[in-house]
């Protein structure tokens, strides 16, 4: 089943959007907008999973929930943000849990990171490549742990990996970059070697 994390809207935020997205289909443009009863907020996309992975799935986030209180979320305003004048250009961004740092993929073999500024307009410095692989491979999703001082991301070959679909021969790598001011070459290393299959890693917390 196609699975993903997601918070679930209260009734009056929801109307909010369907007027956004009411002015937004006068815009124009190849959209597929989502009904009122689809709107959410993803917080981790899984892909296809299996009936047993998502009652393991459930139980953990059960768990997890039940650790945290209720916290409060404004919602403020719209807005696009072009980063393409600080090098950052390709897919799949991910910033780092004190939203100072963003890891994306620049092309399919190149993984990078930078410094990312809020206060004002967002930018971008200190612009630094993780990783690099030969082109017979491909590097994708990569991933902050919570202290930001490492990125999970997967390997494999070429045209072997498909959004939720099995990837035969990817692997999860972890790579060190070289602490928060990134003065450090990074380095990275395999954590799976099997090829099974191992794509999109995240972290959780030890207990």
């Amino acid at each position: 089943m196609r699975t993903f994390i997601a918070v679930e809207l209260t009734p009056e935020l929801k109307a909010g959007l369907q007027e956004l997205v009411r002015r937004l289909k006068g815009k124009g443009g190849d959209v597929k907008w989502v009904g009122a009863h689809g709107l959410h907020l993803t917080l981790k996309f899984l892909g296809e999973i299996s009936p047993e992975e998502a009652r393991t799935v459930e139980t953990v986030l059960r768990d997890v929930a039940g650790r945290h209180a209720a916290f409060p979320v404004e919602v403020k305003g719209t807005g696009v943000f072009d980063l393409t004048k600080f090098g950052v250009t390709g897919c799949r961004p991910d910033f780092s849990g004190d939203g100072k740092k963003v890891t994306w993929g620049a092309t399919d073999c190149d993984l990078c990171i930078g410094d990312i500024d809020f206060a004002g307009a967002p930018r971008v410095t200190n612009v630094r490549r993780v990783g690099k692989c030969q082109k017979e491979y491909e590097v994708y999703h990569s991933n902050f742990s919570p202290d930001g001082r490492y990125i999970a991301f997967s390997h494999g070959p070429t045209g072997e990996e498909q959004v939720g679909c099995k990837a035969p021969g990817w692997d999860i790598c972890i790579a060190d970059i070289g602490g928060a001011a990134g003065t450090q070459p990074p380095k990275w290393v395999e954590i799976t070697t099997d090829g099974n299959h191992n794509k999109e890693p995240d972290w959780v917390p030890q207990r």
